[in-house]
């Protein structure tokens, strides 16, 4: 038996004061994740820093320094599409 989801519009349009309100929580929340996404680059960018040290052997190293480069670039990317949403609902007009 197969079930299908749907969603339902509402019946009513939402209170414009409630919809600015719920835009700004969603901005500010997207804001606030910078510094977290920001200690995750900094712990990437330390792998990497390890990997690279004289004492670690040259295959280990290798493989933590591609993981470190994969992390940062899925933060880079991760960051660029949290600012366009923050954008997005700073920008966007007003309900």
């Amino acid at each position: 038996m197969s079930q299908t989801n749907t969603i339902e519009k509402p019946e009513e349009k939402p209170d414009a004061g409630v919809m600015a309100e719920k835009i700004k929580e969603v901005a500010s929340g997207l804001f606030e994740m910078e510094s977290t996404m920001l200690e995750v680059s900094n712990l990437a960018m330390a792998v990497r820093m390890m990997a690279s040290s004289d004492d670690m052997e040259s295959e280990p190293g290798a493989a933590f320094d591609a993981l470190a480069d994969t992390i940062i670039e899925k933060l880079n990317a991760l960051s660029e599409d949290r600012h366009r949403l923050w954008k997005l609902a700073y920008v966007s007009p007003r309900v």
